[in-house]
């Protein structure tokens, strides 16, 4: 059994809106909405009360991460080598998004982390240990290798000011 249509008009004026083009409009409003309601329940959640919507906030900031440290990695192959050095935050958005993947990070993963030559990088260790921004601990197994952690005042910072984007959005 066939079903006869009427004929459609293809006539598409450039000033009206796709409906697709509204469904994308209304979607980025819900996120953004979605996004403000994580950050209000972040903000009146303790520490004891680690749930859902509190994961799902940390995974966004993860994601800010990811994009920040990729961004700046392509950056420095697009110009030229030192023009945009900043050892000590390229280390810091490192070690906060090995907090979030509960990944450990060596000296050595640091200092390639940094893109700076390794003596630069360790000079930089050395003054966030100093100004107490990171921890450095000895692996049990290794005797010869250390990690590195970032504080938790650091990683609130971090993730404070990331979540700075999230309420501009």
């Amino acid at each position: 059994m066939f079903v006869e249509l009427a004929p459609v008009s293809c006539k598409v004026d450039p000033f009206v809106a796709f409906p697709r083009q509204e469904k994308i409009s209304d979607l980025k409003q819900q996120m953004a909405l979605l996004a403000r309601q994580l950050l209000d329940i972040s903000e009146n959640t303790t520490s004891d009360k680690i749930d859902g919507e509190v994961v799902c906030l940390e995974q966004f900031v993860r994601g800010q991460l990811i994009s920040e440290i990729a961004l700046r990695k392509r950056r420095n192959t697009m110009f030229s080598d030192g023009l945009f050095a900043e050892p000590a935050w390229d280390m810091l958005l490192d070690l906060a998004l090995a907090r979030i993947e509960k990944r450990r990070i060596s000296v050595s993963s640091l200092c390639i982390a940094a893109s700076v030559p390794t003596t630069t990088a360790l000079r930089w260790i050395k003054t966030l240990l100093s100004d107490g921004l990171i921890t450095r601990e000895a692996d049990r197994e290794d005797r010869r290798r250390h990690f590195v952690n970032i504080t938790d005042q650091t990683y609130d910072q971090i993730f404070s000011l990331i979540k700075v984007r999230l309420q501009k959005k």
